[in-house]
């Protein structure tokens, strides 16, 4: 009897594997973006698109990995523009834009996909598209202060710093506790020449933040050594 149930065993496995019936391990399309990013952190840029394609195959219309596809073409143009191969790398731009183009229909309203359209746009040199990209995302995305920052660098990268000037205080008004944009503030005022108005905001970054050593230096650096946050405690 135990012989029986043993080749009957060996039948149903063969049925199985004859079948195409094997079980597979499932992959989930974030898991896998996941691991893509993290080689595109270590710098893997393509193992990394390998890993954002293969999630767009997980899940269609995944506005992410597009990004991501896109990020990794803005890489490999600049390694391709430090090997003197501009041929290559104009065309990994216009695969970049292709991709942003992608993650755009899929999802408008992440300012990751703005962000990444500005580098790509600027690294071609249109920088007209790169000002209306950036506006373009303040007026889709809402007035947010990652697309608000992202226009007032912009304006700022391509000397328009009175338009810049107003951004980033649109910013300010958004999150005032957003140390992020109190520090770039900040690097806009130096940049401009404005050092009290600098030191404003790396002071307040400061109160919103006294354990970051980086706003530390540029409140002593910018105040000669002496400045309201010294002696200050700090909190725990």
């Amino acid at each position: 009897m135990t012989g029986k149930i043993r080749l009957l065993g060996i039948a149903l496995m063969v049925m199985v594997l004859s079948s195409g019936c094997v079980i597979q391990r499932k992959y989930k399309a974030q898991d896998t973006y996941n691991r893509g990013m993290t080689e595109f952190c270590a710098g893997n840029y393509t193992t990394a698109a390998g890993y954002f394609k293969w999630a767009m195959e997980l899940k269609k219309e995944y506005a992410a990995p597009m990004i991501g596809l896109a990020q990794c073409h803005y890489q490999f143009a600049k390694e391709n523009f430090a090997k003197k191969n501009t041929g290559a790398a104009l065309q990994n731009l216009e695969e970049g834009l292709y991709w942003s183009n992608q993650a755009l229909d899929a999802n408008p309203g992440n300012p990751k996909v703005t962000e990444v359209r500005i580098q790509i746009l600027a690294m071609k040199g249109e920088i007209e598209q790169v000002v209306k990209t950036a506006k373009w995302g303040v007026n889709v995305q809402g007035p947010n202060p990652y697309s608000l920052l992202l226009m007032a660098k912009t304006y700022m990268e391509v000397g328009a710093y009175d338009e810049a000037e107003v951004a980033y205080k649109q910013a300010l008004a958004v999150a005032p506790q957003n140390v992020e944009a109190r520090v770039q503030a900040g690097q806009f005022y130096e940049k401009i020449g404005k050092k009290d108005l600098a030191l404003q905001q790396y002071e307040e970054a400061y109160r919103i933040d006294p354990n970051n050593p980086d706003i530390q230096i540029r409140i002593t650096q910018l105040s000669g050594g002496q400045s309201e946050t010294q002696g200050e405690p700090q909190k725990p």
